[in-house]
């Protein structure tokens, strides 16, 4: 075995940077794709007409099939090695799908929620674990119990609590979309980067302010200004 140094920084560079966002309806989690750097939509909502004055590439997915099919072609394809950001919009709706399905198959609803949280965190990580590419999962916004201090917080919302809890142990940067009002009494649409008594938010690269503007290519410059 030949032992090959490298740098932390030359890793998480390589790495790509890996985010979940969460936040109420209507706020602009769909429109933010169009602030990715070189984004491809991969989405399993109806609702794109946020985007209908930009031509951003798009694929539409109804089921964990055709999304393990999009997975591979951006995974083992030179065309899907093209993109720099993979938007999926959104997390919660693939997690509906993939429930609905399974509870055809069992009269067990136990078994259908196993079911579901094993394809839905292997499909997460298969994502997250994608060299090169930045990866944005977007997500519905529900309540979890905080494990630390047993309060409940706004935080990232899918089929089955397990699922919901874990999720944000995935990814090295969670995002609350919200809305903010200064000291002019005017409103502004904010992503939260830290954590605050009421709602779940990270950042691993400690680059981040507390408040940040939603614009994906201007965290990112910030998370590594090499790239």
């Amino acid at each position: 075995m030949t032992v090959q140094i490298q740098t932390t920084r030359s890793i998480s560079l390589d790495h790509g940077i890996k985010v979940l966002v969460y936040g109420a309806p209507g706020l602009g989690k769909t429109y933010m794709a169009r602030t990715a750097p070189g984004v491809l939509v991969i989405s399993a909502e109806s609702g794109l007409l946020s985007l209908r004055d930009v031509d951003l590439p798009v694929v539409e997915i109804n089921n964990i099939v055709e999304l393990g099919e999009v997975y591979n072609w951006c995974a083992f394809t030179e065309d899907g090695a093209k993109f720099q950001t993979l938007y999926l919009d959104s997390i919660s709706e693939i997690a509906e799908v993939v429930l609905a399905n399974e509870k055809t198959k069992s009269s067990d609803p136990r078994q259908a929620y196993g079911e579901l949280i094993d394809q839905m965190l292997t499909l997460c990580k298969n994502f997250r674990d994608l060299s090169g590419r930045n990866v944005v999962f977007v997500s519905k916004e529900g309540s979890i119990i905080d494990v630390v201090t047993g309060m409940t917080k706004a935080g990232p919302s899918c089929p089955g609590a397990r699922l919901s809890n874990e999720l944000p142990y995935l990814f090295d940067e969670v995002f609350r979309y919200e809305l903010v009002t200064d000291s002019q009494n005017q409103t502004h649409r904010v992503l939260r980067c830290h954590p605050s008594l009421t709602a779940h938010a990270k950042d691993r690269s400690g680059a981040l302010n507390e408040l940040e503007r939603p614009d994906l290519s201007l965290i990112f410059k910030k998370i590594h200004p090499e790239s």
